[in-house]
């Protein structure tokens, strides 16, 4: 019986650490979540990036000189130009779920140009004077609201709203005056459009995201006064439609 008793004694000892250990284990706390990535908040960055365009000119109803060599309409350019644009944007981000929607600003330096030989053809056929049409864009920036669905740091998105670019057209006509002047009319205007464009934004940091977008602008068609330089050359209207495709990669700070 004594001995009974000194195992059972044994053995009760011998389950209290067993016990305390089970205790400690029970209570240990859990370990915290790994955080979530969220899109809400502002975000500023810069981009880089590649821009084609296409600027069409038609004959003007108010047209001055040629519309007996050419009609109402006909198309006398047709120039297609590319280049490079350079900038920064800004913007606001709120996610809801796995929905995110935003607004955004964008504003580029463009280097995009193009000659088109010989333009005017019927008032070359004509007259024999050499006539080549000159497209450069300077400058463009859009202002958009997007829509896009994330999957935790990856964010798919489209976007549309309002577009803007400024350019300078030039209408080349050595010995059309008597200065000789080799570049006698020009026009230089900022125009307002629309776009609409899709893009993939990944977050690869903390506060770091980087994206690649893809944005075509509409600037329709406009009645623009061609000036003589100097201005008593004379004025050419001219009907031109302009439309602009961009692809650009760039990288933005968010503020979370």
């Amino acid at each position: 019986m004594r001995k009974l008793l000194l195992i059972c004694a044994a053995l009760a000892t011998m389950a209290v650490p067993a016990s305390a250990a089970d205790m400690l284990v029970k209570k240990a706390p859990p370990r915290a979540p790994l955080p979530v990535w969220s899109w809400t908040g502002f975000y500023i960055g810069g981009h880089i990036g590649g821009a084609w365009a296409k600027s069409d000119w038609f004959e003007d109803p108010n047209q001055n000189g040629d519309n007996a060599l050419a009609p109402v309409g006909f198309q006398n350019a047709s120039i297609s130009s590319a280049g490079f644009i350079g900038g920064g944007q800004v913007g606001f981000d709120y996610q809801n779920g796995w929905a995110v929607f935003g607004v955004q600003a964008d504003a580029d330096l463009a280097d995009i140009k193009a000659t088109q030989g010989v333009c005017f053809l019927p008032f070359v056929a004509a007259t024999n004077l050499p006539v080549s049409c000159t497209a450069h864009l300077h400058s463009v920036g859009t202002v958009t609201g997007r829509v896009g669905a994330a999957v935790d740091r990856t964010l798919l998105y489209v976007l549309g709203g309002f577009a803007w670019a400024h350019e300078q057209l030039n209408l080349t006509c050595t010995g059309c005056t008597a200065i000789g002047s080799s570049d006698p009319f020009n026009s230089a205007t900022t125009r307002d459009g629309w776009t609409i464009g899709a893009g993939l934004e990944y977050a690869f940091a903390s506060n770091w995201s980087a994206f690649l977008q893809y944005n075509y602008m509409g600037f329709g068609t406009r009645d623009l006064v061609f000036v003589g330089n100097p201005a008593s050359i004379g004025l050419v209207n001219q009907d031109v439609r302009d439309h602009i495709n961009v692809i650009k990669a760039g990288i933005n700070y968010r503020f979370h």
